[in-house]
């Protein structure tokens, strides 16, 4: 008996796992990719919490000892029912038992608006492609002296309130608060301790101060740049992880 499996996610990895071994049964499992993603932990991926190769693993490796399961990786073209053929980008296939497993796609409701301008998450790839958009925004708001502008780039709206939507928003958060760190260290803080410094300083030289009050104000600045430089190291881990994981990908 010849069963087709049409996708490599959880329901068709999960069946031909228990039909692995079985005898008189030949599977063939055919995807558009050669891994296996992970879903729930997209989100991960999508705010450079996780490498994209953290969450994906090839397909045959799961397969690599077994007799009656095959993989192919294809595009289908044509599902001939007549004759019980699947017709792909690089050949026809016969069943006797075929299993559509291919997921789904983001349902914008038929709404055109915001199926041109919102970012859906189905896949690894378009996790990626969040995350990229994600910290080039974080860069530009970090330089971007128009409050009103600063904003636009810092709003972010999800639209789903389950699991992913709520992971996903945490995880936004959390890497924004870097950003806001960094900012307010740059803008006040910095310029404050500078000027505390400077001014025990002088207050010391014209003989009115104690030295001790001079070193406090410079450890002051010293640990607020010590701030900056560990917000900046955990801003930019992010980018170097999301730089990675688009290498992984190519």
């Amino acid at each position: 008996m010849n069963i087709i499996i049409l996708g490599g996610g959880f329901a068709g990895l999960k069946l031909a796992d228990q039909l692995d071994g079985r005898q008189g049964i030949n599977v063939l499992l055919i995807d558009r990719f050669n891994y296996h993603q992970f879903q729930p932990l997209f989100y991960q991926v999508a705010t450079a919490g996780l490498d994209a190769s953290n969450i994906s693993f090839p397909l045959r490796k799961a397969f690599h000892k077994s007799r009656n399961v095959r993989i192919r990786i294809a595009e289908v073209l044509e599902i001939r029912k007549w004759d019980q053929k699947v017709v792909t980008d690089i050949g026809e296939y016969p069943y006797d038992i075929l299993v559509i497993a291919t997921g789904a796609e983001t349902n914008f409701f038929g709404n055109k608006s915001i199926e041109t301008h919102a970012w859906p998450m189905k896949s690894t790839v378009e996790a990626l492609r969040i995350r990229h958009h994600l910290i080039q925004n974080f860069e530009n708001a970090l330089e971007e002296k128009d409050p009103a502008l600063r904003n636009e780039l810092l709003t972010i709206v999800i639209v789903g309130g389950g699991p992913t939507g709520v992971e996903l928003a945490g995880a936004i958060a959390e890497m924004k608060q870097w950003g806001d760190m960094i900012r307010e260290i740059n803008d006040t803080l910095l310029p404050l301790a500078e000027e505390q410094s400077k001014l025990a300083e002088t207050t010391y030289r014209d003989g009115q101060g104690e030295i001790q009050t001079v070193l406090r104000s410079r450890e002051k600045r010293l640990e607020l740049s010590a701030a900056k430089l560990d917000a900046l190291r955990e801003f930019h881990l992010a980018r170097v992880r999301h730089q990675a994981a688009l290498g992984n990908t190519r």
